[in-house]
């Protein structure tokens, strides 16, 4: 950061009849303050808290907290809650007249008369560290738990009920409120001819980006505490949206690592059903299983052709599949299900799922398979093969192909 003050004119401090200062400061400002653990109050429902972070509102800069804050000590050095009549160390000087809320802030005058003091905030070439230029508030409250923003800043909990009790001068950045709440002054000009009253331009650099601040010298010290403000702010905002985008950068990271761990485990199953299929066993039993599906096939379609070139080609449009692969079974049961309803004019509903097409086409195969069918019988007839056809009920079928079996048996067995 780089900060040009151009023209700036001659100040004079403000002093009463008797020699005392007197300054105008700001001593508390609506924001979101940090308290350590151990700075607030233990209760039950900040148990656990390292930190606290507190909202000190505008709204509750009434009446009644401004009275409170007239006539009361300022001190320096640190902060010494003051009691009547029970104060060990004296005080450097006391609130004057009404205080006032301005721009966010509770503003007051204040007369100082420690000798020190006096000089440690007039005398503008002391180091930073000996200068009294923050002002920190001595007061009690109440803490009502509740999350909330404030100009970006999220917070814990809410202050009310505010009752000022001594007001603390210190060196510049050792003030918990930050460089706004401070000694403001509103000093007196010096005589300065009119051609020299020109217009203060401060300028603000951070990164690529550049912010200018023009004042007048009554309003100076005003300016130069918001271009502090707005610093502070914009790297406390900055802050918080990184820290919100890492949050949901390890959230993400977190679901995708999840969901490579459930991909992971379905490859595994998937090779593991690879491997089951693989077995001997197992291709026998589809082996089986497709050939008889093969024969319901077969019979279905007979059921609905007349001539065995067109059932030929039904079943070849039946187990083809796209480009060079045949269809699974369970795609063929389908088509010919379709197939024999489309023939006979009907059509499945829509609600059909893949278990409705395997029902209807076991119930085809049952209903082709119960009907009497040819049966081509090869006999020798002098030397030549001749074929004799007969019309036979399930039944005879059945107790034929089991007569055939055992014949077999029996002649395999002599």
């Amino acid at each position: 950061m780089r900060v040009q003050i151009r023209n700036r004119s001659p100040i004079e401090w403000r002093y009463t009849e008797d020699g005392f200062l007197r300054v105008t400061m700001c001593v508390l400002r609506e924001d979101v303050r940090v308290y350590a653990q151990g700075e607030f109050k233990e209760a039950p429902e900040f148990q656990g808290y390292k930190e606290l972070r507190e909202y000190i509102p505008l709204e509750e800069f009434t009446p009644e907290a401004l009275a409170s804050l007239e006539g009361m000590e300022v001190l320096v050095g640190e902060h010494e809650w003051r009691i009547p009549g029970d104060a060990t160390s004296p005080a450097d000087g006391s609130i004057a007249g009404s205080p006032r809320v301005e721009g966010g802030g509770i503003f007051c005058d204040a007369i100082i008369r420690g000798k020190d003091a006096i000089r440690r905030i007039t005398e503008e070439t002391l180091p930073e560290w000996e200068r009294l230029i923050e002002v920190s508030a001595g007061y009690s409250g109440e803490l009502i738990p509740e999350a909330g923003e404030f100009n970006g800043l999220p917070y814990d909990a809410r202050q009310t009920n505010i009752r000022f009790n001594h007001i603390l001068l210190l060196p510049a950045g050792e003030g918990r409120c930050g460089p706004s709440v401070r000694i403001t002054n509103q000093r007196m000009e010096a005589a300065v001819p009119e051609e020299q009253k020109e217009k203060q331009t401060l300028i603000l650099r951070f990164g690529n980006a550049e912010k200018k601040f023009r004042f007048s010298n009554e309003e100076d010290r005003k300016e130069a505490e918001s271009m502090v403000e707005e610093e502070r702010k914009f790297n406390a905002s900055q802050l918080e949206k990184s820290m919100s985008e890492k949050k949901e950068l390890e959230a993400q990271i977190a679901t995708l690592t999840a969901k490579l761990a459930e991909h992971d485990k379905t490859l595994q199953d998937a090779r593991a059903k690879i491997d089951e299929l693989l077995k001997i066993e197992v291709q026998e039993a589809k082996a089986e299983e497709l050939a008889n599906q093969k024969n319901d096939e077969e019979s279905i379609v007979s059921e609905e052709v007349g001539s065995s070139e067109e059932k030929e080609k039904v079943l070849n449009s039946i187990r083809k599949g796209d480009g060079d692969k045949l269809s699974t079974m369970a795609e063929r049961r389908f088509k010919t299900v379709t197939w024999v309803l489309n023939k006979k004019g009907a059509k499945a509903p829509e609600s059909w799922k893949q278990e409705a097409y395997d029902a209807a086409f076991d119930t085809m195969a049952l209903n082709a398979a119960t009907k009497p069918q040819p049966k081509v019988e090869r006999v020798l007839n002098g030397g030549a093969v001749a074929e004799q056809v007969s019309i036979q009920s399930p039944r005879e079928r059945m107790l034929s192909r089991m007569d055939f079996f055992n014949k077999k048996e029996n002649k395999n067995g002599k």
